[in-house]
Formats: C-alpha cells, structure tokens, sequence
C-alpha cells in the first residue's frame, strides 16, 4: 500500500519516539508503514536514512516552534508556553514529553556515525533558534542588553533538554510547572561576563 512520503515519516516518527532509535527494528517500521522492507528500502535507503528524514522533519519542526517565539512581540511570555508544553501532554501521548533528539542521544555510543553527526548538527540549529529568542528578548528590553547571547542560549538549550527529561519521571508533569517560571527567571537575572 502506498502513502505519501510525508505520511511514512510522520507514521515511523512515532516509533522512533517510542522506541528510540536502537529499540526499532525493521519489522517494528514495516508494521507501522504497512510496507514490506523492500519499499521501504527502496524509499528510505535503510533504517538510518529513515531516521535521518525523521530527525530532520523533527527538527524542523520544533526549529519553527521557537522561531514563533523569537518572533513574537513578548518572546519572555512566548517562552513560557513553550516550555510549558511536556507539562500538558496527555497520557496517551506521554512518549512526546521528552525531545526525539535525546531520546536518542541516550544511546550515544551505539549509534551509526551518520546519526550521531547529524544529532549534533540538530541540537546547533535549535541553538541558534535560542538565540534568535535571546536577540529578540534583548531588543524588547525583556533581556539586558549584555546578555551573552551565545552562552545564554547554551543555557537555555541544556534547561530545555532537562525539562524535557525531568518531565519523563515524574508522577505528574504539571508538577513541574514552577520550573518554566524559574528557568524564565533566572535567564532574566544576571550573567557573568
């Protein structure tokens, strides 16, 4: 049966995020295709430049989601919501809490050198997208002007990440919902230069 390339990425996206990227088998990807592995062979090349397509469709999308907040009129607030989402996700959903990319990173080791460049190259373009958030809350005055840019969205970046994984193992996410205030906070507080 054949579906749109977009739709395959979409369906092999959801058991990558289930079962990360070691944890996924062939068979677990024919299943959720409903193709045999010879089209998805022919499509995808194998199960790493399906994943490559996953990653990439993945980050461009959570790219586009803190671009929204770089480019919004209150980036701080805008923040704040996105943060605030592992916090919302219902239980049906709970493998969408942490980050497709380290969930993957767990498995550092193992993993195929194509996947492991490509990660890196992933997390420097959400980086940059932090700093487009850190520019544009500067030049709302919602930042001081002497922020370090580059370090300040290192920083986000990393509490991103913890907030993500944190939010995997606890009882109840929504517990979590004074961390967004404090990583909102502390990025507006004073920075070492």
């Amino acid at each position: 049966m054949g579906y749109p390339r977009e739709q395959s990425i979409q369906q092999a996206t959801e058991v990558f995020w289930l079962k990360g990227y070691l944890g996924t088998g062939m068979r677990d990807l024919q299943t959720a295709l409903d193709k045999r592995p010879g089209s998805i062979y022919s499509a995808f090349g194998s199960k790493e430049g399906l994943y490559l397509e996953v990653l990439n469709h993945y980050t461009g999308v959570l790219h586009g989601q803190i671009m929204a907040v770089a480019n919004s009129d209150t980036p701080l607030q805008q923040l704040r919501e996105f943060l605030r989402f592992p916090l919302t996700v219902e239980d049906s959903a709970a493998h969408k809490i942490q980050c497709l990319i380290v969930k993957t990173q767990a498995d550092w080791a193992e993993l195929p050198e194509g996947v492991k460049s490509e990660l890196q190259a992933a997390l420097a373009h959400l980086r940059e997208a932090f700093q487009a958030v850190i520019l544009k809350a500067r030049s709302t005055g919602e930042l001081a002007a002497d922020i370090p840019v580059e370090r300040a969205a290192m920083w986000l970046q990393g509490q991103f990440i913890a907030m993500r994984t944190l939010a995997t193992s606890v009882e109840s996410p929504t517990s979590l919902s004074w961390m967004v205030d404090k990583i909102v906070s502390d990025l507006s507080g004073e920075w070492a230069q």
